[in-house]
């Protein structure tokens, strides 16, 4: 049990701010910036904060500007103080509690936030930018003059452009609703140069026009931005409708060449073309190499491969007998047989046998296809025609067992 505590003790030191905040939202957030005549900043920042199980509290980044500071950093809930640790820029408001919406306020100093020239002052700030891992559900930033005057200059960028209301004695509010996370959102607002006698002379140029000059640019920037977003908006849709188009095509004729592909790997392994598992005879290697079809070429491979096989013994050049039917294929047996018993006799083949066979069979052929054709002398004629036609092609036959 010691052991147990010990550990669950060493893992709240080493992992403290994981555990700071769990589930919550920032629902919301008002900031309110009091600029001094000695041109520091004093800020109030009342944030409204609901959270889901447990909490230790709330954090906040401030990040100074370059030449400036910031100082005096402390929070209070209802008026009642808060514990503020602070970790580099980040400042960890502790306030413990589980299912609560509390409203907590961080005031600060910002050293030498006004920056004063020669005709105004302005105050630059960004009081959130793309660091930001939180949304601000609703959030109002408020500038006030030492006193009421004119204002100058005042408007925003990015999320806080086209933001700013300004009001009778010179308060610039800038509502910028709702900030999500990642986002940038600096505000610029600028009064005359005499309401800060005791601020630093930042440079003793005028900046007044540069204010309003990049005012204008981040107005055309802007109008540019919208005018490229219209110019998609109308012709946006035809461009993805084409590229869909096209992607349609791509993928039906993809699909058309892999069902062609598919069709035609079906018909291998179920067709003439099927590929063999193990080996092959060699009229079987022929009837491969030629689409599944057995040629006149191919008997005489075949019936010189039996002989090489021991099945067949060659008595002469023309003559062949019959060693052994014991054959290895099925279309060595019937090869046999078609040779030596029906063509050939006693387990005897003759070359001449084959001629006299052959032109038996094709005149029997044509004697009958004659007889059903009867007085038609076309016809007759072609199945006369047919039956050359056959001859030759046994002729083929004859000629290639006589090599």
């Amino acid at each position: 049990m010691k052991k147990l505590m010990m550990m669950m003790l060493l893992f709240v030191m080493v992992f403290p701010v994981s555990v700071f905040a769990l589930d919550y939202e920032i629902d919301r957030t008002v900031i309110t910036a009091e600029l001094l005549t000695d041109g520091n900043v004093k800020v109030k920042e009342t944030h409204t904060y609901s959270f889901e199980g447990e909490f230790n509290g709330i954090t906040r980044t401030l990040i100074p500007k370059e030449n400036t500071a910031i100082m005096d950093v402390h929070a209070s809930e209802n008026g009642k103080d808060l514990k503020v640790e602070q970790e580099d820029e980040l400042y960890k408001v502790h306030r413990s509690g589980e299912d609560e919406t509390v409203t907590i306020d961080i005031f600060y100093t910002i050293e030498d936030g006004g920056e004063v020239f020669q005709d105004v002052a302005q105050f630059y700030w960004p009081f959130f930018d793309e660091s930001n891992e939180s949304d601000y559900e609703n959030m109002t930033i408020t500038i006030v003059p030492p006193e009421p005057t004119e204002v100058k200059a005042a408007y925003g960028f990015d999320e806080a452009y086209n933001t700013a209301q300004v009001s009778g004695g010179g308060e610039v509010t800038f509502t910028l609703g709702k900030v999500s996370s990642g986002e940038n959102g600096d505000i610029r607002v600028a009064y005359d140069a005499s309401l800060f006698p005791g601020a630093p002379l930042a440079s003793d140029k005028a900046m007044l026009e540069t204010i309003q000059a990049d005012k204008e640019a981040l107005d055309e920037q802007v109008a540019a931005k919208l005018e490229q977003r219209e110019r998609w908006n109308r012709f946006g849709p035809f461009i993805i409708g084409g590229l869909l188009l096209i992607a349609i095509v791509i993928s039906f004729q993809a699909w058309k060449k892999r069902q062609e592909t598919l069709q035609e790997a079906r018909r291998q392994i179920s067709g003439t073309g099927r590929f063999p598992k193990t080996s092959m005879s060699l009229p079987a290697m022929l009837a491969f190499s030629s689409h599944g079809q057995v040629t006149t070429k191919a008997v005489t491979p075949a019936l010189l491969e039996l002989v090489r096989k021991g099945h067949i013994e060659k008595l002469s050049e023309k003559e062949f007998r019959v060693v052994n039917r014991g054959t290895e294929f099925d279309h060595e047996s019937r090869l046999i047989h078609w040779l030596f018993d029906e063509i050939g006799q006693d387990g005897k083949f003759h070359v001449d046998d084959l001629e006299v066979y052959t032109k038996k069979k094709i005149t029997m052929n044509a004697t009958g296809r004659i007889l059903m054709l009867g007085g038609n002398r076309s016809g007759v004629n072609s199945a006369s025609i047919n039956c050359m036609k056959q001859i030759r092609s046994h002729d083929g036959w004859l000629g290639l067992l006589r090599l």
